[in-house]
């Protein structure tokens, strides 16, 4: 009898123990996909682009004419904005957007750390919260 109860009991263990599976990736909702980071994703040009990154760490473009918004769970998402209107609400620290060609760039860090980079050409804005952005 406690021969079957140990044999039952690591069953259960066994079968408990699974593997996690990967992170979800970024979702994206716009047209195909254009020219993106390594590694990322991009809003075709005119597109009109939400991406949700829970798990921090993502990269995004966003052509000419585009409109993209961003929530960055975890921080350290890039966003690289050529002539788009830009939104990235950034959660977690560091996260960093490239401004370029009469971009408009709106980013809201709550974990601090963050860096927005902007072209003459551009209009910019940065929100931060935990202080040591620039």
């Amino acid at each position: 009898m406690i021969k079957l109860l140990l044999a039952i009991a690591t069953m259960v263990l066994v079968a408990c123990v699974t593997v996690q599976p990967p992170p979800p990736q970024s979702q994206g909702a716009g047209g195909p996909p254009g020219e993106a980071m390594a590694g990322g994703e991009a809003c075709p040009p005119g597109g009109m682009c939400t991406w949700k990154c829970p798990q921090g760490g993502c990269e995004y473009v966003c052509q000419q004419g585009s409109t993209c918004n961003v929530d960055c769970e975890r921080g350290g998402c890039r966003m690289d904005c050529q002539g788009a209107t830009c939104n990235v609400e950034c959660e977690g620290p560091g996260c960093n957007m490239q401004c370029s060609g009469s971009a408009t760039c709106n980013m809201e860090c709550e974990g601090g750390a963050c860096r927005q980079a902007c072209d003459p050409t551009s209009t910019c804005s940065m929100d931060c919260e935990a202080g040591n952005c620039n």
